[in-house]
């Protein structure tokens, strides 16, 4: 999904909404709770990668731990 603004510009509320609308959608394969789903916010210009993060369980977006150890 291309949106016209830059997330990093959004409020907190505004990305909540946006990741766990988009954990949600329907097509999501094998039934997938939306707590399971990743997604990623890539930003052109601002970040060389995508940001994982995804829709914890009070209806927050959390980033996705991504080190080493995971």
């Amino acid at each position: 999904m291309d949106l016209p603004w830059l997330v990093s510009e959004l409020g907190r509320v505004a990305v909540n909404q946006l990741v766990c609308t988009a954990a949600a959608a329907p097509g999501i394969p094998g039934n997938t709770k939306p707590s399971d789903v990743i997604v990623r916010i890539h930003e052109s210009g601002i970040a060389e990668s995508a940001w994982p993060v995804r829709c914890d369980d009070s209806g927050a977006a959390a980033p996705v731990d991504t080190g080493p150890d995971r």
